[in-house]
């Protein structure tokens, strides 16, 4: 996309800006990480970013916009034709709740270490299950190919 002129400061992006769908998956949201030198978003996303950085994180934000979203919150106040949509007008009546930045920083960082330790679990379970199947394939293929003797199973 082209930007020129005022676009390029209204839509630049800053490193810890939060950037959130506007339509389809209202809410879903990540933290820019300033990757590139100069980036900047479209209309398909609202960015958000604090107004004060010493007051706010960006990390809980995310947290909050994460538990509204799958709590149905966002998409209840955006419009829904085809797919979901949030325009800026209906997301800037949702109030969001800001402690200090101290809690803040606290709720986010035990966040950060439990739902890290659940994708830790849950990807040790994908595992589990992939061999279990890869089990389960071998037995089924042992057996009707004969390599098992079954004969003792079958009852007549």
């Amino acid at each position: 996309m082209d930007f020129a002129g005022d676009d390029l400061a209204r839509y630049s992006l800053k490193q810890g800006d939060l950037l959130t769908c506007e339509g389809g998956e209202c809410g879903r949201s990540a933290i820019w990480n300033g990757a590139l030198q100069e980036c900047y978003y479209q209309k398909a996303l609202h960015r958000l970013r604090a107004k004060c950085p010493a007051d706010d994180t960006p990390w809980y934000l995310l947290y909050v916009l994460w538990s509204a979203a799958n709590r149905g919150v966002l998409s209840e106040l955006g419009g829904r034709s085809t797919i979901a949509h949030l325009p800026a007008e209906a997301f800037r009546r949702y109030r969001f709740p800001f402690p200090p930045q101290r809690e803040q920083t606290a709720i986010a960082t035990f966040l950060d270490r439990e739902t890290n330790k659940i994708d830790s679990l849950t990807a040790e379970a994908g595992q589990g299950i992939a061999i279990l199947q890869e089990r389960r394939t071998a037995l089924i293929s042992a057996a009707v190919t004969g390599k098992i003797d079954l004969r003792g199973l079958v009852s007549n």
